[in-house]
């Protein structure tokens, strides 16, 4: 369809009008097929032509020209802005209800949670009930006509828990259930798992030591708190943690555990590292698989309180990462992790970057505190261990007593395993007597009676000066009890210095009960008063460690040995493989060491505690010298304590 401009306008048939052409501009008038002649359109639209004479009878007078349009006023659309909800929590199995703010007037709005959760928006008002523990994507999509960005989304997330938004107080009268996982490995060095050590044989542990904080951090939690579970595989990804959590036994880590929160078995406290092995992948991806972790963690029954660690700083990584990607990466996950930790009372954020950041390499880790730029060493463990336990209270998360059963300074000390030892009430917690067993220690030296200590003979091949010598004290002020002390001359360790040497972590001296502690024809009436060792008791030890003015001297492990059907089963703890780096370091301090808690398995014939032991290691060829106290050796019941003594 031609659209045509307007005819003209005329009352005498010789002038002829016009409107609406562009001013200035030229109108052009014809009768019939004949231009006529021209007109200059006037500044407001208006034109005028008129004929010499007037035009014959039947003429068709028309004209052309470029003409202007009237004007439509156009009205102003709107812009939808993004959405917010509150609250963000709510309480599994109650009813949420939500207020949206930024809602545009005449809009309209639908709502969805990534769990399914049926959710009804009326209003500004969103509700629905969120039956399982987690964090969901609510998602917000407002539509309105003639909005210049509709349909809008907008997401947030949603945290659903069995409390409210309010931390509950978190006490428990009963033993505190401990695990730790995510993608490196962490153990205290328990049963059924073999791993090698230097000269020592029959170690077993449910992993192999890495991160070995949580060693230390189990013992200064005390008594009360069972050994740490591990659920933690090196190398991993936090794709790859989910499936560990929910594996029945297909990794070296967890083959004794199974899956995390079966069998009737769930951590009070969960220690969640996380993320290192992921740096390089996108930021969203890292995000979602730690939001689909810590969703599996929080639909445990009961929710543990759990502590997300930072990503470490780190200086290694694979050849030919983007160090400046990796690590503005790592960072913005931390900081994502620590905001939404906030949101969620049960989720609880630790940044270890003031800890183990090399302050003049902010993202690296700091050369003093680890053997390899990822993982820390003896000392940067240590160091881990006691600002993570100090946090703890302040986080909330020590529910029972703090304290440890030490051995006390009197004749009698009945739970004490070790007062039994050899016969009733034979008295030898108390560290009694001189008719000890030494080997390869320094003239004088002596050790008290029912204990035994040998020195690898390596100490006075070429020296004999460098012998450590061993000798008794009191222990502080006590009257009975006594405390084992051996001094290291200054020298130099024995072996050869150098990572991967067959002298790395050997163990150099070894102290422990001499003989068996209870033997199978004693363990069915151990203390003469009918207390028996029978299938499914349990028992935990401990000893207390003091290095002074130590150089290059390490706890290397700590056993608890027994006899099942006459097959000796090792519970160890604060073992470590990797003594390779002579700038590492033990700190000076006082140690309480507890061993992993032992269950009386079910035994055919015979069951026996046979020894505790402690060993002690230095790195080969490195400078060597100070004091090492033990003290308070204990075996007893495993129990919950609500104080001691």
């Amino acid at each position: 369809m031609t659209d045509y401009l307007p005819a003209p306008s005329t009352t005498d048939y010789i002038t002829y009008t016009g409107v609406g052409m562009v001013p200035a501009s030229t109108v052009t008038v014809y009768n019939g097929s004949t231009e006529a002649g021209t007109a200059t359109v006037a500044a407001d639209g208006t034109w005028s032509f008129t004929f010499s004479v007037t035009p014959a009878s039947g003429s068709e007078i028309y004209y052309t020209g470029e003409s202007t349009s009237s004007s439509i006023t156009v009205p102003s659309f709107a812009t939808l802005v993004p959405l917010s909800l509150s609250p963000l929590t709510v309480q599994a199995g109650g009813t949420f209800s939500g207020t949206i703010t930024g809602q545009t007037a005449g809009s309209t709005i639908a709502a969805l949670s990534t769990d399914g959760t049926a959710l009804t928006v009326s209003g500004d008002n969103v509700t629905g009930t969120f039956s399982a523990n987690g964090v969901m994507t609510i998602s917000l999509t407002e539509m309105l006509a003639g909005a210049t960005n509709t349909p809008h989304l907008s997401t947030t997330e949603m945290t659903v828990s069995n409390n409210t938004s309010q931390d509950p107080a978190f006490s428990l009268a009963r033993t505190v259930l401990v695990a730790n996982g995510g993608t490196s490995l962490s153990a205290n060095g328990f049963s059924f798992k073999a791993v090698t050590i230097s000269n020592v044989s029959g170690v077993y542990a449910d992993a192999y030591y890495m991160r070995g904080y949580m060693t230390p951090l189990m013992s200064l939690m005390g008594w009360n708190y069972e050994n740490s579970r591990v659920w933690a595989i090196g190398g991993n990804t936090l794709a790859q943690v989910l499936s560990n959590y929910s594996a029945t036994g297909v990794t070296p880590a967890n083959t004794r555990w199974g899956t995390l929160g079966s069998g009737g078995w769930s951590p009070d406290i969960f220690f969640a590292e996380g993320g290192s092995n992921d740096l390089g992948n996108t930021l969203t991806q890292m995000q979602s698989d730690a939001t689909a972790v810590d969703n599996y963690l929080l639909g445990l029954s009961p929710v543990p309180r759990i502590l997300n660690e930072s990503i470490w700083p780190r200086t290694s990584f694979p050849t030919g990462t983007d160090l400046t990607f990796v690590r503005s990466e790592r960072l913005q996950f931390n900081q994502w992790r620590e905001q939404k930790s906030a949101s969620f009372p049960k989720l609880k954020a630790y940044n270890l970057d003031a800890l183990m950041q090399d302050p003049a390499n902010p993202g690296q880790a700091n050369p003093p505190y680890t053997y390899d730029g990822v993982h820390p060493n003896s000392k940067g463990a240590i160091r881990v261990a006691n600002d993570m336990f100090s946090k703890l209270s302040s986080l909330n998360m020590l529910p029972a007593p703090v304290l440890l059963p030490l051995t006390l300074d009197a004749a009698a000390d009945p739970t004490n395993l070790l007062q039994h030892e050899g016969a009733t009430n034979s008295a030898r917690q108390l560290l009694a007597g001189t008719s000890g067993g030494l080997t390869n220690f320094a003239t004088g030296s002596v050790i008290c009676s029912g204990f035994n200590a040998s020195a690898d003979a390596s100490w006075g091949t070429t020296d004999t000066q460098a012998l450590p010598a061993f000798s008794m004290e009191a222990d502080d002020n006590a009257t009975k009890l006594k405390r084992m002390v051996i001094t290291y001359p200054t020298r130099t360790s024995p072996g050869t210095l150098g990572n991967g040497s067959a002298d790395a972590g050997k163990i150099w001296v070894v102290v422990g009960t001499g003989g068996t502690l209870i033997s199978s024809a004693r363990a069915s009436n151990y203390d003469g008063a009918g207390a028996s060792i029978v299938a499914g008791n349990r028992y935990r030890a401990g000893v207390r460690l003091q290095i002074i003015n130590g150089v290059n001297l390490f706890p290397a492990a700590f056993y608890f040995r027994w006899k099942v059907d006459g097959v000796t089963v090792i519970q160890t703890s604060w073992a470590c493989s990797s003594l390779y780096d002579a700038n590492d370091a033990f700190p000076d301090g006082t140690y309480d060491i507890l061993s992993p808690i032992f269950t009386v398995p079910a035994f055919q014939s015979s069951i026996e505690l046979t020894s505790l032991q402690v060993y002690l290691a230095s790195v080969p060829g490195a400078p060597v010298g100070g004091t090492v106290k033990l003290s308070k050796w204990y075996v007893r019941p495993y129990q919950f304590l609500a104080s001691w003594p």
